[in-house]
């Protein structure tokens, strides 16, 4: 390379790029390793034309820093948890619904699965560089990628989307109202079997023929205006636990869903680590469905929370739970 030649035989070396940007890289080259408040915030053309000039010069102590900061601002843990029907071995789904076989291989999924999920938790965690540098790029591709995207400046100098909301305000709700959740991919909800699109895809029920035949029904107690650390508002309800909810959470119980151990049962009484406390027996809607995808009637079925579908429905009763397929 150019830069090993022997200065005998090339005693200059020109560069052309631009000397206003090569100055302020050369101020970052030597601050190193404390550049995180030395890259200008009020000047994005500046941001970019340094990010553009430290990969052409393989400025990798401040790139990584950059990727890893962006990342870690851009996504939270659970955005890159595994989905736990990821760990299902081939074949899962024809095993018998109730059978030792498809339990123990679920509970293999279930302990490969929370492994790789505490894993990534401690990447977050620690804000480990060599973790946030490898998913930058594959999630947001190369710098340049990054930057025509939008997601550099912007992203670098977010809050951290880990940052916990807060609760502004609870908000009665006005009539009885019931939070359904249901598997988009149930055949239930197909018009009919063998029914598809000319591109083969199967035709769904009307979402107002689906929501009378939900998978999960919680009651809404009220609903909770929330604010994050950029100020962004938005209202969401809050539901209460419910018996079979809290008999899951005492600790892990058989997945036949018969038998319920005591012993296992006193192991957690409280649940203070899904509600965080004796006496918090409501939850937000976003924090149960965090949950929802551990319940026993989802791990047997395979199914992800990235399959589920939601919706409120203010009703006196509500519909009967359908369960999961």
């Amino acid at each position: 390379a150019c830069w090993d030649a022997d200065l005998a035989q090339a005693p200059e070396i020109f560069l052309d790029r631009d000397p206003a940007v090569f100055s302020h890289l050369l101020r970052l080259l030597r601050a190193v390793p404390l550049v995180a408040g030395l890259l200008p915030r009020d000047d994005p053309t500046l941001f970019a034309s340094l990010l553009a000039e430290a990969d052409f010069f393989g400025f990798d102590t401040l790139l990584s820093h950059v990727k890893t900061t962006a990342y870690y601002h851009s996504r939270s843990n659970k955005d890159d948890h595994p989905a736990f029907r990821d760990f299902l071995p081939e074949g899962f789904s024809a095993l018998p619904a109730m059978s030792t076989e498809r339990r123990a291989a679920a509970a293999r999924a279930r302990e490969a699965c929370t492994a790789a999920r505490q894993l990534i938790d401690h990447h977050f965690a620690t804000k480990d560089e060599s973790y946030g540098v490898r998913r930058f790029d594959e999630v947001y591709g190369s710098i340049g990628d990054a930057l025509a995207s939008g997601v550099l400046p912007a992203q670098y100098f977010a809050g951290e989307k880990n940052a916990k909301s807060r609760l502004v305000q609870v908000l009665p709700v006005e009539a009885t109202t019931w939070f359904l959740i249901g598997n988009a991919m149930d055949d239930k909800y197909t018009v009919e079997y063998g029914a598809v699109y000319p591109d083969g895809n199967d035709q769904m029920k009307p979402m107002r023929e689906m929501i009378m035949q939900p998978g999960l029904v919680r009651r809404v107690a009220c609903q909770a205006l929330v604010e994050n650390s950029a100020g962004e508002r938005w209202v969401e309800p809050m539901l209460y636990v419910d018996p079979d909810d809290q008999q899951e959470w005492m600790n892990e119980q058989p997945f036949d869903g018969v038998i319920v151990s005591r012993a296992n049962t006193l192991g957690d009484p409280t649940i203070s680590k899904q509600t965080g406390g004796l006496a918090q027996r409501m939850m937000r809607a976003k924090d149960y469905l965090g949950l929802v995808g551990d319940k026993p009637a989802l791990v047997n079925c395979g199914i992800g929370v990235s399959e589920l579908w939601t919706c409120l429905l203010v009703t006196e009763e509500p519909p009967a739970e359908a369960g999961f397929d």
